[in-house]
């Protein structure tokens, strides 16, 4: 299975006009390395690559590629963890000021096409869906405990799904009759729940929303999104960049609306002279909105088409007005 980095000429771009050859760079969803494989070429031997990921499973692969095809006299601290932990674990290495921290929400190609992992509902797993799969509840033990009203909640709030009520007291009946033990078959409850009230083509499978929602409900995404957002920004050095990648309008929403708190003459830079249109790849770039694939990008890569990328540089000392 191959990783394909969502966006990286736009990261790398913005990357490069924070980074110089001794900065500290922080990944905190390493995910396959894709992005930081790149970015820890920018660096030489005094420079720092971190990278964090609460999946074990990624962090071992992960520091395995970045050695192999970036080797290099640079730091490498590889450390499996939740993003939301990135002030603690750069305190904790004694690291102050990192030159551009990135985060990219995506669940990784890995997690999707590893059965097991129980991501998906195109493949036969587990109720699991933990990112990192050796602590907290399995999505198995989170629906055997819950009831319709909280459950509909859940799909509603975090899939934007407009028929969550059907599909969780559909979800309850299935659990108590015991018809619930694999994706393949909580994928097949929400398809013939919703199917026969959809109207004219489906334009994605009908457990997607949901599936979402549950992924998000059994690793509490949004609250660490929440908390990451808030606290990276004060860690930058002057000059530094948070570059933060979202892939539905929930986390987008709160990456948009801590940037534009944050966005103050006095601690951070305006958008509009922090990058001009000429200087993204293929013109993507439209001052004020978030950096979207291209096309091309898109065809090359169908998982990248909703993604966003958002940014927030800090003002330097002097010379940033």
């Amino acid at each position: 299975m191959k990783h394909i980095p969502v966006m990286l000429e736009e990261v790398l771009s913005l990357a490069k006009d924070s980074v110089r050859p001794d900065s500290v760079i922080v990944d905190g969803t390493v995910g396959g390395a894709g992005h930081s494989v790149h970015l820890a070429r920018l660096l030489g031997p005094k420079g720092i690559l971190v990278v964090v990921d609460r999946d074990p499973e990624a962090i071992e692969r992960s520091e395995k590629r970045i050695r192999e095809e970036a080797p290099g006299e640079y730091e490498l601290i590889a450390v499996q963890d939740d993003f939301a932990a990135i002030p603690d674990i750069l305190k904790a290495e004694g690291i102050d000021a990192p030159s551009f921290i990135l985060a990219d929400f995506g669940v990784s190609s890995f997690q999707l096409e590893t059965p097991e992992r129980g991501f998906s509902f195109m493949l036969e797993g587990p109720l699991d869906m933990r990112m990192d799969n050796t602590a907290g509840p399995r999505l198995f033990t989170l629906l055997r405990n819950t009831d319709e009203e909280e459950l509909a909640a859940v799909i509603r709030e975090y899939g934007e799904e407009r028929h969550a009520r059907r599909i969780a007291r559909a979800i309850i009946a299935g659990m108590k009759a015991r018809e619930i033990e694999t994706t393949l078959d909580l994928a097949e409850i929400i398809e013939e729940t919703i199917a026969p009230l959809q109207r004219g083509p489906m334009r994605i499978h009908p457990a997607t929303r949901t599936f979402q929602a549950l992924r998000i409900w059994v690793n509490q995404e949004l609250e660490a999104i929440s908390e990451f957002v808030e606290s990276t920004p004060d860690l930058l050095e002057p000059g530094g960049t948070l570059a933060v990648i979202t892939f539905h309008s929930l986390e987008d929403r709160i990456v948009k609306l801590a940037f534009k708190k944050r966005a103050r003459p006095e601690l951070f830079l305006p958008r509009d002279v922090i990058i001009t249109k000429d200087e993204m790849p293929e013109g993507q770039f439209d001052t004020g909105k978030p950096i979207r694939p291209g096309v091309e990008e898109i065809m090359q890569n169908p998982r990248s088409r909703s993604a966003k990328l958002r940014w927030l540089r800090k003002k330097r000392e002097t010379g940033d007005e």
